[in-house]
C-alpha cells in the first residue's frame, strides 16, 4: 500500500532519494507553506508561538502555561514594566484569536531539576478576573509560597531528625 505522502514527494521531485524523503517528512516541508490559512483549513492542532497567530483566529484556543515565569516570561520580570507590559500584549493576542471557546490552564506544580515544584498563577489570570494586584501584593504572595514550599520540603527531614535523637 503506498503511503501518500511518499507519493506526494515523488511526484514535487526530480531526483528522490530516501535522505529527501525523511528530510521533508521530518523538517514537514507542508508547515513552511506561507500560505498561513491554507494551514488552518487542514482539520488538526496548531501549535504555535503567540507571536506567530498574530492576525489569525481559531475555533478553540488552549493557552496553556499561564504561571508566572512562563506567561509573563521570567526575563520580562527582571525588566522594568515595560517587558511585563509586552508580555501582557502577547497574552491578549493568544486570548482573541479564539473565535468559539478559549481554555486557559497551568499546572499546579512544575518538576524543576527532578523535584515537584508549586507554580504561581500568572498574574494575566488576576487581571482576566478583575482581581488584578498590584506587584508589591505579588511579590508577598511569592514569597508565602515560596515560604510554605520550603516548609513542606524541611519538615521529612526535621521528623528524621527527631528520631535519631529519640533512639540516642
Amino acid at each position: 500500500m503506498p503511503l501518500p505522502a511518499l507519493g506526494s514527494y515523488e511526484a514535487k521531485t526530480k531526483k528522490p532519494s530516501l535522505d529527501g524523503f525523511l528530510d521533508e517528512l521530518v523538517l514537514g516541508d507542508r508547515d513552511m507553506d506561507n500560505d498561513k490559512e491554507k494551514q488552518l483549513q487542514r482539520n488538526a492542532v496548531a501549535l504555535m508561538t503567540l507571536h506567530s497567530a498574530k492576525g489569525l483566529e481559531f475555533p478553540q484556543v488552549y493557552m496553556v502555561g499561564l504561571e508566572e515565569g512562563i506567561l509573563p516570561h521570567h526575563r520580562s520580570l527582571d525588566n522594568d514594566e515595560a517587558g511585563v507590559d509586552e508580555e501582557r500584549r502577547l497574552c491578549y493576542v493568544g486570548v482573541t484569536r479564539a473565535r468559539e471557546r478559549l481554555t486557559l490552564s497551568l499546572p499546579l506544580t512544575r518538576m524543576k531539576w527532578g523535584k515537584p515544584r508549586d507554580t504561581i498563577p500568572s498574574r494575566f489570570l488576576y487581571e482576566m478576573t478583575g482581581q488584578a494586584e498590584s506587584p508589591q501584593a505579588i511579590a508577598k504572595r511569592q514569597q508565602a509560597i515560596r515560604e510554605a514550599s520550603a516548609n513542606r520540603r524541611r519538615k521529612p527531614a526535621q521528623r528524621s531528625a527527631s528520631r535519631k535523637k529519640s533512639k540516642e
